[in-house]
């Protein structure tokens, strides 16, 4: 398989069906996190649907960045499929980066929608963590 076959493939990996999956997610993070009220159970599908993210995004990024940095350093004009798979690549890497970012508001979140002194041991120890 050439390097744009390649490139090709991972990109329809990241645009294909998973980006409406990614999309739904993070759109379901954002209203749960703006939202007035606490319920756990919103706060532990926030979790879940946000550690699936980074993972998915991960994946991508590790699985796409020989290809990536490949093209970066061969000399001469690059191939469009492979100026989309490094754009691809970077928003991905922002992506990441930004969950990584709003993941304390998640715990946040989750460690609220309990009353004070009760729910699991996992809530007690983001309570810790974010000082709620």
């Amino acid at each position: 398989m050439t390097t744009t076959e390649t490139a090709r493939e991972l990109i329809l990996l990241a645009g294909g069906p998973s980006i409406i999956g990614v999309s739904a997610l993070l759109t379901y993070l954002v209203r749960t996190l703006t939202g007035d009220d606490r319920i756990p159970r919103k706060g532990w599908l926030a979790l879940g649907a946000g550690c699936l993210i980074a993972v998915w995004l991960g994946l991508l990024l590790i699985v796409a960045a020989p290809l990536v940095w490949q093209s970066w350093n061969t000399p001469g004009a690059m191939d469009p499929i492979l100026v989309f798979l490094s754009a691809t690549w970077v928003l991905a890497a922002v992506l990441l980066t930004a969950l990584m970012f709003k993941g304390k508001a998640v715990c946040r979140y989750l460690a609220e929608s309990y009353p004070p002194h009760e729910g699991p041991w996992s809530v007690r120890l983001l309570r810790r963590w974010t000082r709620v």
